[in-house]
């Protein structure tokens, strides 16, 4: 029973740490801080607690074979290198990572999508791929769904539940292998559904807060070996968006206070402001 975990290495945008600098023409990405997306963590979270489940059922006469985390990422070699973020996810409990690398800074969605495709067939296949809804950086949101399509998954998004259909294995709504009941938001209602694996499941944030390695943790994962996959120049999108670079966004809605020691000194400074900015016209 593999279940495939795909982590994002991301860059700190905001928070204080600093702002993500692109140099397309070397490659790089700069950056003051780099974590693993915190959506993928609770996709790691979902998976470690699924793999207990499962291991639960078995010793109660389910068959589904003994299950392994298998972490997955796409990414660049050098500063905030994904290794950083595979090296976590041992830690916290994964069995195996693979590293597809290296792939140009805030690769497009195309090119990560068919890189980790490539890793689910090196990591021998996936019985469930969990995936974070979106990464904190490029907020694209179409990598679960791009991956179920290469690899003939079905895909589910917005998930915040995951659990066995029947916990002894004995009843489903769905013939076949293992069948996972899914909750999900769907705009303002929430839906239950069952589906059978193999599937693809993009989490959103979960209801509890994210574990942190432990020493010994830490000590076995740097001892584990990552497996990597040197990315081919075909795998990329040539026809998609290319990335000429980043700079922060320059709010224009910032909050400004009218200042002066009486109401008519601050309602002078407020108009004076709104002139400023063209709101009022400037007295002739």
């Amino acid at each position: 029973m593999r279940i495939l975990v795909c982590i994002k290495h991301v860059p700190a945008m905001e928070g204080g740490l600093g702002l993500a600098a692109v140099n397309p023409a070397a490659g790089e990405v700069e950056a003051d801080g780099w974590f693993m997306n915190p959506l993928d963590q609770y996709a790691l979270q979902y998976a470690l607690r699924l793999a207990g489940d499962i291991r639960a059922a078995n010793t109660r006469g389910a068959a589904f074979g003994e299950p392994r985390v298998i972490a997955l990422s796409a990414g660049s070699d050098g500063q905030g290198s994904s290794e950083e973020s595979l090296r976590l996810a041992l830690a916290l409990g994964a069995d195996e990572a693979f590293l597809a690398a290296p792939l140009p800074p805030l690769a497009d969605p195309a090119t990560v999508s068919r890189a980790l495709a490539e890793l689910a067939r090196l990591a021998g296949g996936a019985d469930l791929a969990l995936c974070g809804r979106q990464a904190s950086d490029s907020n694209d949101l179409q990598v679960p769904y791009r991956l179920a399509a290469l690899l003939g998954m079905a895909v589910l998004g917005d998930v915040d539940e995951i659990a066995l259909a029947s916990p002894d294995a004995a009843q489903s709504a769905l013939p076949g292998g293992m069948v996972l009941r899914v909750a999900r938001r769907e705009g303002m209602l929430r839906e239950t559904v069952e589906v059978a694996c193999p599937a693809v499941l993009a989490v959103g944030r979960g209801r509890e807060e994210l574990p942190r390695p432990t020493l010994p943790g830490l000590m076995r994962a740097g001892k584990k070996p990552i497996t990597r996959l040197e990315v081919s120049g075909e795998w990329r999108n040539t026809a998609g968006p290319v990335l000429l670079g980043v700079e922060p966004q320059r709010d224009s809605r910032r909050c400004r206070f009218a200042e002066g020691a009486t109401p008519e000194a601050r309602a002078a400074h407020l108009i004076s402001m709104l002139r400023a900015d063209g709101v009022l016209r400037s007295e002739k």
